[in-house]
């Protein structure tokens, strides 16, 4: 057996390398782009009763709780309220179109003197449609037009500014799926590293609905012998199909839906947030 080697070696042309054959994926991908960050949530989304009815509710809660606060304003003494925007130096959210800001209050005296620290609004800053909920301008007064106090005529009264319930229910799913698809491409690589050991190593399989099965002996993965083929629901999806004749696949990547997602809304006004 040395010898067939050495001779081999021999006969090889000078400067020439052996290459074992390149091993093809079994699978092929499709789309992967679509689950890039930038996803746009564009005008024309039909928004279901449901959906609407949850936007009123929450935009609602956000405004009475900007009224409690120039309640609490007034009845400290303050004549006026500043509002100042803040822009992160790294927008949060990756959202085509939208930028987060940062609102804060604070009371001022008639000298126009800060009376309070700033207060951020909404407490909770866990979405970026929260913040369309907000005061008028930059700087308002809680004192009412008073005909014989020239002082009230030309400021601008405080009162709660609110979005449009499609403008609001764009941010609410924008600020959803400003976070990607998360750890779901991890968990999609885990499904297709076992579907390529399956199609490679040419496993037995059976394919019922939405999950492939193999047989699992001396399997690589132990016991857990089933391939997730996908999923349907509008968030960031997938599609395994498998050609079983010829042990190959194909997955394809899909972006979201927004008028998909948008038939299944829940509002959890605790948080103050809603989910898609």
């Amino acid at each position: 057996m040395r010898f067939l080697f050495a001779l081999f070696c021999v006969l090889l042309p000078l400067g020439s390398t052996f290459e074992a054959p390149a091993v093809s994926d079994p699978i092929t991908i499709s789309g992967f782009a679509n689950w890039s960050d930038e996803v746009q949530v564009s005008e024309g989304v039909h928004w279901s009763p449901s959906s609407k009815l949850a936007a009123k509710r929450l935009i609602a809660r956000l405004g009475a709780d900007l009224d409690s606060m120039l309640v609490f304003y007034k009845k400290r003494g303050a004549e006026d309220v500043l509002t100042t925007y803040r822009k992160p130096v790294q927008q949060i959210l990756r959202v085509y179109g939208l930028k987060y800001e940062e609102i804060s209050y604070q009371s001022l005296n008639s000298a126009g003197k800060k009376m309070s620290r700033e207060y951020v609004f909404p407490k909770m800053q866990v979405s970026y449609a929260n913040n369309l909920v907000r005061l008028n301008a930059s700087k308002c007064s809680l004192r009412g037009f008073e005909i014989f106090n020239i002082g009230t005529w030309f400021k601008t009264q405080c009162q709660v500014q609110k979005p449009s319930v499609d403008v609001f229910l764009r941010a609410q799913m924008a600020t959803e799926l400003s976070f990607g698809p998360g750890n779901l491409p991890d968990v999609v690589n885990y499904e297709l590293s076992k579907l390529r050991y399956v199609l490679s190593n040419k496993i037995p399989f059976e394919i019922v609905g939405q999950k492939l099965t193999f047989r699992g002996v001396g399997s690589p993965f132990g016991s857990d012998n089933k391939v997730w083929l996908g999923s349907a629901s509008g968030w960031f999806d997938f599609k395994i199909n498998v050609d079983a004749k010829n042990w190959k696949a194909r997955v394809d990547y899909f972006s979201p839906d927004p008028q998909k997602l948008s038939e299944n809304t829940t509002l959890d006004l605790a948080s103050r947030m809603i989910h898609f």
